[in-house]
């Protein structure tokens, strides 16, 4: 059984490798199938102490702790990590550990294997709903975590903390902490969502459940949240292209939703802070929802200048849009994240390759260009050039921004209506009869308007 299964079929892929020398713990990021990941986490046998053991998990710990790497050991290193890769494939298939569960690659019994448990680190941190959340929100009900069926699907971007699990009969996104040192911060998403005082149809809505570690144990290790079947904006784009489908019309439909949802938080006093189309999914209507309110980190390829500079001259202590800032100064960084945003869609730019080409946090050279023949609109192309000004001042507000997405909408609309081949025989009618064509200069107004 195990042999049929090729990494074909049950594609596992290596894709990174992180070394905490302070706790001896390497953590593996692996892509599963499409997109969705998990960690897979190697830390020393308890009994390591003991000279000539011969663990590979203690080797691997070692082979990331040398300085400097030689030749020999990395190719020791990657040996031991494509067997870990096997071995996960092989008991996991296409499907993810549960949620609140991590990858272990141990040592049990003389053999070498790998088990999925909560991370032990993590779980100190996790606190009661009342100690997460306080006392003034009104808190979703709670559901253990074993209540939760893993299931595997494509058409998500599932980074290592979330997962596609059915619950009472219906899939949903599980969305939970990843660090030990991160896990009141990642759960200050549920915060934000639920004190937004109003609720807006391309903008999630609170989450359906608190889940907790057990049915005895209430300490929350993240929260329910609505999934769409048609998955993250890009890949859902990505289809529609590929069939010929993805229209401007569409992609109009989208540019201004996405303004419509950051103006709606704007009205709130509050922001998004790392918008890009990982965190844009598309409903059954094709209309598109933002996620992912954690608002405290940011990813550089779709930042704004002047939070990259700030996130990069910080050293590492800052990867978002300061609390601090005032509303004047986050709104013409948003602008600029909703062109690259669009920029990246329309292109048809896979997220998946810029991390691993660049990663989420390297300011790397990323032009916003359009080639003859690119794939984006003209009348898009105009407007993505303005959003992505380098000076604040130089980009539209987003009341202007707006306008300008519908005049460009409207012209194209006409544009195309009038480049529509005629047939002889329309054309002859028309002619004789002295008369336009019915509907000829008549458009109905999509209802965009929320």
């Amino acid at each position: 059984m195990a042999a049929s299964m090729s990494s074909k079929s049950t594609p596992w892929t290596f894709v990174s490798a992180f070394y905490e020398p302070q706790i001896r713990r390497v953590t593996l990021h692996i892509e599963i199938e499409k997109c969705n990941y998990t960690n897979v986490i190697v830390e020393p046998h308890p009994d390591s102490s003991r000279a000539g053991s011969g663990y590979l998990e203690d080797r691997l710990v070692e082979l990331h702790a040398e300085e400097p790497e030689t030749e020999s050991a990395s190719f020791e290193r990657d040996q031991i990590i494509e067997h870990i890769v096997d071995l996960c494939r092989m008991k996991y298939g296409r499907s993810a550990p549960p949620f609140g569960s991590v990858i272990y690659a141990l040592t049990l019994g003389g053999i070498f294997q790998v088990r999925s448990m909560p991370d032990h680190r993590l779980v100190p941190a996790l606190r009661k709903p009342t100690e997460t959340f306080g006392h003034d929100l009104p808190l979703p009900p709670l559901v253990p975590r074993s209540k939760l069926r893993p299931v595997a699907g494509i058409g998500q971007f599932l980074l290592s903390q979330t997962r596609l699990v059915e619950y009472n009969g219906k899939l949903h996104i599980a969305k939970g902490p990843l660090y030990p040192h991160r896990a009141l911060l990642d759960l200050s998403e549920v915060k934000n969502l639920i004190a937004l005082p109003a609720r807006h149809p391309n903008v999630m809505g609170p989450p359906t459940a608190l889940i907790t570690l057990g049915e005895t144990d209430d300490r929350v290790c993240g929260f329910l949240t609505t999934y769409h079947c048609n998955g993250n904006v890009e890949f859902y784009a990505r289809a529609l292209r590929e069939q010929g489908k993805l229209s401007p019309k569409l992609l109009f439909k989208w540019a201004l939703q996405l303004v419509d949802a950051v103006a709606f938080l704007a009205r709130h006093r509050t922001f998004h802070g790392d918008l890009k189309p990982d965190n844009i999914v598309v409903t059954d209507k094709e209309d598109i929802v933002l996620i992912d309110f954690t608002r405290l980190f940011t990813t550089f390829v779709t930042a704004s200048p002047e939070i990259r500079k700030l996130c990069a001259g910080s050293g590492g202590t800052k990867l978002g849009i300061p609390a601090h800032w005032p509303m004047e100064s986050v709104l013409p960084s948003e602008v600029y994240s909703i062109g690259r945003t669009l920029y990246l869609l329309c292109e048809g730019v896979e997220m998946a390759q810029v991390y691993r080409e660049m990663g989420w946090t390297q300011d790397a050279p990323f032009p916003t260009e359009f080639a003859p023949g690119s794939p984006t609109p003209p009348e898009l192309q105009k407007i993505i050039s303005l959003c992505v000004s380098p000076e604040p001042c130089q980009r539209p507000s987003l009341d202007a921004l707006s306008k300008m997405l519908r005049t460009a909408q409207k012209r194209h609309a006409v544009k195309k209506r009038f480049s529509r081949p005629t047939s002889p025989k329309s054309h002859q009618h028309s002619k004789s009869e002295g008369k336009v064509g019915p509907g000829t200069f008549y458009m109905i107004r999509s209802k965009l308007l929320y």
